[in-house]
């Protein structure tokens, strides 16, 4: 008997353990347009629970959780707790005590006058939920308007465990607001190693995501501000090596103003272009200054460019000093040496390096003294005299050879003219 005793006390004692683990679980069945007045910018919770069961109430952040009011509604109690809010009660954990269950555990973010109701209870008996995802929704929708992601994602992961959750739109939901956390760390990291276009770019998807986040309109306008200021360092540091004729450094920072998309890139191209040549012009000395010589003309002088990767040009001019005698009125007749004269200009093109070849037109003028058809003269004659020729140039030195062809004017001078010239040239390359 004593031994039957025992087993049936040690039954109901097993029982009540397992009944005192039974879990409770927790419903929002708020309502969009609960309203707590109130002149303190406090808020409220009701809980309702079945009315066999009791409650104790604490808060992880207030220092009494104690209901301001109770009541009973049919078979359920409901218990009304205000809460101040703000910023510091943001982490607030509502701690309950069921007798003979689990504590329940549920995180409040509260609003002022926001009123929020849960039910709580053994999940069988609990009424279907209807309104459970749109109350997160909505939050969690006004939390990213405030730019509080965390809390946001929060909310919806919260909306996945209602019944009435619309799971595709809650997904998209969630997914926005991560995708708006990865843009603004990128935009972090970006701002960080000074890369403010990339910067402005992130925070710009961010605000084409949630044009309400004043932090990123703030950012993208900073990074705006210190790109232009960067832009202008650059280009005034260019500038002044440019005027020093410090070429290379100038070229530096002219190239990274044109890769960087400033707002005078326009003005960096035609420098960097300048500066190019400038470079190019201290390497290979493409300008040539020769001192020339043919047998009837010793006075000449040629000028040209000799370029390592376009046409250039040059100009060359001889005469003899029989010239300067016509000038001062000083020819007689029968005089052995005639003033003449040469003018050519052209092309010059670049055949391998250090070669170049030069042609262009001519023009030759040589006065004439003497008898001609019976008839004592002195008059010019003159003829087309195309060039062309070879320039060597090496460093600072450069040798020219030219042939000439003249064409008279007149027939039954050409003679006289000559039929072609060649004429050598020795100069400086700079």
């Amino acid at each position: 008997m004593m031994k039957n005793v025992i087993l049936s006390a040690c039954f109901l004692f097993i029982g009540s353990i397992a009944y005192a683990q039974n879990i409770l679980e927790v419903r929002d069945v708020s309502r969009p347009d609960d309203v707590y007045p109130n002149a303190n910018e406090e808020a409220a919770v009701v809980i309702r629970c079945d009315q066999s069961i009791q409650l104790a109430f604490t808060s992880s952040i207030d220092k009494s959780a104690k209901p301001f009011r109770s009541e009973l509604e049919g078979t359920d109690s409901l218990y009304y707790i205000a809460f101040p809010t703000g910023n510091n009660y943001r982490g607030r954990l509502l701690t309950i005590y069921p007798r003979g269950y689990y504590t329940v555990d549920i995180p409040l973010r509260l609003k002022p006058q926001q009123l929020l109701t849960f039910h709580i209870g053994e999940p069988e008996l609990l009424p279907v939920d209807t309104v459970c995802y749109q109350i997160h929704h909505d939050i969690g929708v006004d939390e990213i308007r405030n730019g509080n992601y965390s809390e946001a994602r929060d909310q919806f992961v919260i909306a996945r465990e209602c019944n009435d959750c619309n799971k595709e739109e809650n997904e998209q939901h969630i997914s926005l607001v991560d995708s708006i956390v990865f843009y603004r760390k990128k935009g972090e990291e970006a701002f960080k190693q000074l890369d403010y276009v990339a910067a402005g770019d992130y925070y710009s998807k961010v605000l084409a995501l949630n044009a309400y986040d004043t932090y990123a309109k703030n950012q993208r306008s900073l990074c705006a501000q210190k790109f232009s200021e960067e832009c202008a360092s650059l280009f005034s540091s260019a500038e002044y090596f440019y005027r020093a004729k410090d070429y290379q450094n100038a070229k530096t920072l002219y190239e990274k103003v044109i890769a960087k998309g400033c707002s005078n890139m326009g003005i960096a191209v035609e420098r960097l272009n300048a500066t190019n040549y400038m470079i190019e012009v201290k390497k290979t000395h493409p300008h040539v200054f020769t001192y020339e010589y043919s047998k009837d003309t010793p006075i000449g002088l040629s000028y040209g460019t000799y370029n390592y990767h376009k046409v250039g040009g040059f100009f060359q001019f001889d005469l003899n000093p029989s010239v300067f005698d016509v000038v001062r009125s000083d020819r007689k007749f029968r005089d052995e040496k005639f003033p003449e004269m040469n003018v050519s200009l052209g092309m010059t093109v670049k055949i391998v390096s250090p070669i170049w070849i030069h042609f262009g037109p001519g023009f030759t003028a040589k006065k004439y003294y003497g008898e001609f058809q019976e008839k004592r003269r002195a008059d010019y004659k003159a003829a087309i005299s195309p060039v062309m020729g070879i320039t060597a140039k090496y460093g600072y030195v450069a040798l020219r050879f030219t042939y000439q062809y003249r064409w008279s004017l007149k027939k039954d001078m050409k003679d006289f003219i000559g039929r072609d010239r060649i004429s050598a040239g020795i100069g400086i390359a700079f």
